[in-house]
Order: structure tokens, then sequence, then C-alpha cells
């Protein structure tokens, strides 16, 4: 103990310094952390959702951790989402231009969307005989709405949610082709689907965990003042409290999280 205390002594200023360090790069790189992590998870090979998975992908390898996104289209102001005159003009140009952002993600690498629908899509695929079909599919029954599927490939789930970010980023470009092609029809679209529920679920998990520590630590804290009766005490768990977690979220963790995938509830499990 002596020979500790000794060296600490001795080393005090190395010591602070490397602590401040890591306190300093914890705190600039733990915000991170939480949005790199995932709701998805492989169950065990021999459990029956293992099995299942296991059949799924050996007779649909299309379908294997395969994810859908919606995008529904409005009329800003009312009416029908085909236009006035039922042709569809600004449908056909937003359909068109999201085709583009949706296929232009990350060049280079390995594409991310399966396969994008619509009734858009469809008429230009086979013509007027496709209207009655898509309209059926993809039009609302008073024409008031559209929706486009975008199925895509979910396997690396944290490319797939900058995927869904992608193309809400997109949709105004594609707003602004559709009020170019007919200026009498002003189209409004929202994304929705199992990436933006993940997205969102991420955001809310990050959000209870802030929560939990405006709640938690105050009432810690208190108690722990009352025991210690010090306010310059006091200040040596603080640091800790706030050390240990910026270390341990953003020094640590967060590389790990990129070499392999941390489930999203972890954090609030392991503090």
């Amino acid at each position: 103990v002596h020979a500790y205390v000794g060296f600490l002594q001795r080393s005090k200023v190395a010591v602070l310094a490397f602590w401040l360090i890591f306190a300093t790069a914890g705190a600039i790189m733990a915000p991170f952390f939480m949005m790199n992590t995932t709701m998805n998870f492989d169950p065990p090979a021999s459990s029956p959702s293992g099995i299942a998975d296991q059949v799924l992908a050996r007779h649909f390898p299309q379908l294997d951790k395969a994810a859908a996104g919606v995008v529904i289209v409005r009329p800003l102001h009312g009416g029908s989402v085909l236009g006035a005159d039922g042709k569809g003009t600004a449908l056909a140009a937003f359909s068109s231009a999201l085709n583009t952002t949706i296929w232009s993600f990350e060049p280079g690498k390995p594409q991310v969307c399966v396969e994008v629908d619509g009734y858009s899509s469809l008429v230009e695929t086979v013509g007027a005989a496709g209207e009655a079909i898509g309209k059926g599919l993809f039009i609302s029954a008073h024409e008031e709405a559209a929706i486009m599927l975008i199925q895509g490939d979910a396997k690396d789930s944290r490319r797939y949610l900058k995927f869904v970010d992608w193309i809400n980023a997109g949709l105004p470009n594609a707003e602004a082709k559709a009020r170019d092609a007919d200026p009498s029809l002003a189209l409004n679209a929202t994304q929705t689907g199992l990436g933006m529920f993940t997205k969102e679920a991420l955001e809310g998990v990050q959000h209870d965990l802030e929560k939990m520590d405006m709640v938690a630590m105050p009432i810690a804290l208190c108690v722990l003042s009352f025991v210690l009766r010090s306010w310059r005490l006091m200040l040596v768990p603080c640091i800790c409290i706030g050390t240990a977690a910026a270390t341990s979220f953003g020094v640590i963790m967060l590389p790990i999280s990129y070499a392999t995938e941390i489930i999203s509830f972890a954090p609030s499990v392991r503090r």
C-alpha cells in the first residue's frame, strides 16, 4: 500500500493527465455509442426462431434479413394524389426522383435497396394495363394517398439505418420535382416501416437513459452528500462517475461496437 501511495504521489501529474485525456475523449465520443448499437440480433441456431430463420433463408434467400420501408405520399392541400387529370404526373416525377436517390446510396458499395414498388413504377413497366392493378395495390380507395414500398437488405443493421436517413433526406427533393412536374399539386411524403421504427426506438432508449440519469443521479448524490457531509469530498465521486461513464461508453464500448453488434438494451443493463 505504501509503495502504491508513493507511486501516485510521484506520478500524480501523469495520472491526472492520463485520466483527463480519457475523460475528454470519452465525453466527445460517448454520444455516438448509442446510435451505433442495433435492435436486431440473431437467435440461437437451435431455438425455434433460429430454426425458422434458417428455413426462411434456405427457401427464400431474397427475404433473409430483409426489411420493408414505406413512403406515404399525400396531396398537401387535399384532392387526388394522381392530380386533377388523374394522370399521376406529379406522382411519377416524385417516384423517379426518389428512385434516383435510393439507388445512389453509398456508390461503390453493395446496394442496400433490393426492390422499390409503387404505382408509377408499375405503370411505367406494364403500361396502361398496370393502372388498375397499381391503383388497387398502391393507391388508397379515395385516391387521397399513395404508398411506395422499399425492400432493403437489413443484414448490416447500422448501414440500413443510414439508408433510412438517406431516404428521409431525399424526400424534400422528390417533393420539389413533383411540384415542378405539376405546379397545381403539392405532394407531401413521410417514411414509416421497420427502419424508422428501429431508428426511433434507438433514440427512445438513448432518451430514457438520459432521463434515468437526470432522475436517479441527483437522488443518489443527495444521499451521498448527507453521508459525507462535505462538498469537497463530493467532488471526488462526481468526477469518478463522469470519468468512468465517459471512458466506458466513449473510449471502450464505441470501438467495440464497430467490431461486433451490441444490442441497444445492453448499456442500460450494464449500468
